[in-house]
């Protein structure tokens, strides 16, 4: 396109699932179109996406320094919340716990109200998992 057509490497978008083929799509396109490669946008879905919300995720009420958590740090935080709030991992798996709050995230959507819903669930899910403290309120009345 950019020999043929003219096309500006500026204009044009590379995406693809994993970070071999994002690696092989722009040493291919260095070949390609030389020193003009730099303006192509080359990556996997993923870096796409987390780049958009770190220039335009103001929009969405995200700073520009947010966090994306892999796998495994996810279920490092989820340890160490279970741990801090006294829940049994053994009633509680944490892998469980992580699917639950993962299936309610794709429940919730990016509604004007997500934010209240998260609250209600987090409010749920606290007084489900956690019995009454002695001399401290029972979760449903900090509400």
């Amino acid at each position: 396109m950019v020999r043929e057509y003219g096309v500006s490497p500026y204009n044009i978008l590379a995406m693809t699932f994993t970070n071999k083929a994002a690696k092989e799509m722009r040493e291919r396109l260095d070949r390609l179109v030389g020193s003009r490669s730099d303006a192509l946008t080359v990556g996997t879905f993923h870096s796409f996406c987390a780049k958009l919300l770190r220039i335009d995720g103001h929009c969405l009420g995200l700073e520009p320094n947010y966090t994306i958590y892999d796998a495994d740090d996810q279920n490092t935080i989820i340890k160490q919340s279970m741990e801090l709030a006294e829940v049994d991992p053994k009633r509680n798996p944490p892998r469980a716990v992580l699917a639950r709050f993962e299936s309610q995230k794709l429940d919730v959507g990016f509604t004007d109200d997500a934010q209240e819903r998260r609250r209600q669930l987090f409010r749920r899910d606290l007084r489900a998992s956690l019995p009454p403290l002695r001399g401290n309120p029972h979760p449903e009345q900090l509400s």
